[in-house]
């Protein structure tokens, strides 16, 4: 069974399944609050709670990995960018998050982070050289990276060192609205995202 989820997952042309799993509950009061409860057939999970990895979590992260899913350490910028505006303290905390992953021997990371539409010229400066610092230092490990949310975030060219982008659709209740946004995203990053690379997100 196990060698039939492998060859599926790794060689097999198929839709990828992502998702985001809230681990880290010490004390989990039924099945589905266990990484273990997750279908075998999922390609990639995201612990959104990376910083607080329970024994729970350590016990079931190798059970995942055996039926060939992967699972991710997630840099969640977006919440912590009004603390890490100093690039010292951005790279110090994403050595830790690269520390730990590599000490779970997990897969990869998965990150997000907010495009600067607006502010001063400095603000946009700062915002891009975050970008940047995130996905040099995870993009080094050499292993499954996926970002989350608008693409803009991501200077271009490092958008080929992505494995994947999962696009902020999960909020988007009709097709028309849906199929425009995808339409614009395609047309937007014809030629440095293949299609191949970008996954949709919805509630579940």
């Amino acid at each position: 069974y196990m060698e039939s989820l492998r060859v599926y997952k790794r060689e097999r042309p198929h839709y990828i399944t992502y998702g985001n799993f809230d681990n880290g509950t010490e004390n989990p009061k039924n099945e589905g609050a266990y990484l273990r409860s997750l279908p075998d057939s999922l390609d990639i999970v995201t612990l959104a709670n990376s910083e607080n990895i329970t024994a729970y979590d350590r016990e079931d992260i190798p059970a995942l990995q055996e039926k060939s899913t992967q699972v991710l350490y997630l840099v969640d910028y977006i919440k912590k960018m009004t603390e890490l505006t100093d690039v010292t303290a951005l790279s110090a905390w994403l050595d830790k998050a690269v520390a730990t992953a590599t000490e779970l021997k997990l897969d990869g990371f998965a990150f997000n982070g907010l495009p600067s539409y607006g502010g001063t010229e400095a603000e946009q400066a700062a915002r891009k050289e975050a970008a940047r610092l995130i996905v040099s230092k995870l993009s080094a490990t050499g292993k499954t990276l996926v970002f989350e949310g608008d693409p803009a975030f991501v200077d271009a060219v490092d958008l080929e060192k992505l494995s994947y982008v999962v696009l902020s659709t999960k909020n988007i209740e009709n097709a028309v609205s849906l199929k425009l946004y995808v339409a614009n995203i395609l047309e937007t990053y014809s030629s440095s995202l293949p299609n191949e690379k970008l996954l949709l997100a919805a509630k579940i």
